[in-house]
């Protein structure tokens, strides 16, 4: 699942980011238009979050369990999982 991320020229995590995008935008619309005006694209947020499967913001002693049911969901759905997870937190945060 990762290896793909950092072949010759990231072009897979290119693709990633693109997704991302185009699911905030028909998602979350209002979150997509908020980081237009801002100039915020996908990957100043969601690179690490792609790059380690959300291991390097879930390993504070408080969320060391939330991790367990992220790695569940991305098992089960690959990176369609990672996509859910991300809406959610966005939508979350809204």
């Amino acid at each position: 699942m990762l290896q793909k991320i950092l072949q010759k020229d990231l072009i897979y995590i290119r693709v990633l980011f693109y997704k991302l995008d185009r699911l905030i935008l028909i998602n979350l619309p209002m979150i997509s238009e908020h980081f237009l005006n801002i100039k915020i694209e996908s990957q100043h947020f969601a690179a690490p979050w792609f790059l380690t499967l959300f291991t390097n913001c879930c390993n504070d002693e408080g969320y060391s369990s939330i991790i367990y049911d992220i790695w569940d969901i991305i098992i089960e759905y690959g990176w369609k999982g990672v996509y859910r997870i991300i809406i959610g937190v966005l939508n979350h945060y809204k």
